[in-house]
């Protein structure tokens, strides 16, 4: 679902965290190109080095945004590693969704998303989300089942809306 983001999104000078495997590299130089800045890393490689620079922007001022479920996935859970910087910085985290009344699933594990041409893309965000700074390795895990829980209704609903 990335792709209709990056265009809604583009020049407003949000940073994304990036996995540092090879599709990370790619993701980056589109992203970059659109005006979002990159932090590199992810739960299997470089998670600290990532962590540390999404606070850092964070700081600065940026919005940040990650992918909910990681850079293997499975698809539609929602880790909890996704939250530690909402809860380091106090920034709130906003779930969204995205669906295309038409488009090509790629046959990867997270279903990458390309929108055919001129179908309509419908953009949901849903309730912010504050992550306590006391939260436990419990508390994360419950709140990223929660919001894991609205994603996938979302688009389970979505799907039986629009046949791609």
């Amino acid at each position: 679902q990335l792709l209709p983001l990056v265009h809604y999104h583009r020049h407003e000078g949000i940073v994304v965290l990036v996995s540092e495997h090879e599709d990370g590299e790619y993701i980056t130089r589109v992203i970059e190109r659109n005006g979002f800045g990159a932090v590199r890393g992810s739960s299997t490689r470089g998670g600290l080095k990532g962590l540390r620079g999404l606070v850092r922007a964070a700081r600065e001022g940026h919005d940040l945004a990650v992918t909910p479920d990681g850079p293997r996935g499975p698809r539609g859970e929602f880790k909890p590693g996704a939250l530690l910087a909402a809860q380091m910085t106090g920034l709130p985290v906003v779930p969204i969704s995205v669906r295309a009344s038409s488009g090509w699933r790629f046959r990867s594990w997270d279903g990458f998303l390309v929108p055919r041409p001129l179908s309509r893309i419908t953009i949901e965000y849903h309730e912010p989300r504050r992550i306590p700074r006391d939260a436990d390795r419990d508390g994360l895990a419950a709140a990223a089942a929660e919001i894991g829980a609205v994603l996938n209704a979302r688009e389970a609903a979505g799907s039986r809306e629009h046949t791609p």
